[in-house]
């Protein structure tokens, strides 16, 4: 038996999550699992280098694991969600301001008066946080953004029956109400969404002597994975490349497969 193997059948893993995917690294490499402290920059380094960090007193590397493996970083999730919840909120106040032109200069209102079919709509009804907080937290949002979108339909009608300055109460109440709540939810959601940064997790890992290492979405668990298990890497995992995720294994408790990290490679340059 090879020593990867006994390595495989002996030694507990660190299984780590990444997006929707569950890796393992080898307990035995694993030196320490703690917050991302203060990273610094490093010039002309790779891409997947987020910069290097302080490890008890050791200068180390800090690998972006999701960009190594061709994913995504993480930061950027968070930095595009944050921009997207910008962008939601100014078309709100956009489609309110719109509706009240529409309604001073008698013209048809072609914005969405439903609010499943606005951007922010058919985000929400599809969009489920992973933080239990986060998904109570949205649900806030449901009441003043029907209402919002809700009384379009009335302002509308008031309006033909030439009673404008009713209409255009109506949408003030709303600004001050509906829209303005709205947009204090945003504010508290974005501050929400910005302390997700303070969740990704350093696995500090040695490889051929040296500590370096990896930021990761979390840790899920530290166990054996079934004994003999060790498989190559299936074709739907093609995606990752070979040299960094070589093999499979199978958790215990379920089956379920698991990537194994090849320590090595993570921190050589292709």
């Amino acid at each position: 038996m090879s020593n990867s193997t006994q390595e495989l059948d002996e030694y507990p893993f660190v299984i780590l999550g990444i997006q929707d995917q569950l890796f393992a690294i080898s307990s035995r490499k694993v030196k320490a699992m703690v917050r991302i402290p203060e990273v610094y920059d490093l010039p002309d380094k790779p891409e997947w280098v987020r910069g290097v960090i302080n490890f008890r007193g050791e200068v180390i590397h800090l690998v972006d694991l999701r960009v190594r493996l061709g994913i995504r970083s993480y930061l950027a999730e968070i930095d595009e969600l944050i921009g997207m919840m910008e962008l939601r909120e100014q078309e709100h106040r956009d489609w309110l301001l719109q509706l009240e032109y529409s309604i001073r200069e008698k013209r048809e209102f072609t914005l969405a008066t439903d609010p499943h079919q606005c951007n922010f709509g058919k985000w929400f009804d599809q969009y489920e946080a992973k933080n239990l907080e986060m998904r109570n937290f949205l649900k806030s949002f449901d009441a003043p953004h029907k209402k919002i979108h809700q009384i379009a339909r009335q302002a509308i009608a008031l309006n033909e029956k030439g009673e404008q300055t009713a209409a255009l109460r109506l949408i003030e109440t709303t600004r001050k109400g509906a829209l303005s709540r709205m947009i204090d939810l945003f504010s508290k959601f974005k501050i929400m969404i910005h302390d997700l940064r303070n969740l990704e997790i350093a696995v500090v890992f040695e490889s051929n002597g040296v500590n370096t290492a990896m930021a990761v979405d979390s840790i899920e668990s530290v166990e054996l994975l079934e004994k003999d298990s060790r498989d190559k890497i299936p074709e739907m995992y093609s995606k990752y490349k070979a040299k960094l995720v070589p093999y499979v294994g199978k958790r215990k408790e379920d089956g379920g497969l698991v990537l194994i990290l090849n320590e090595q490679y993570l921190v050589m340059d292709d």
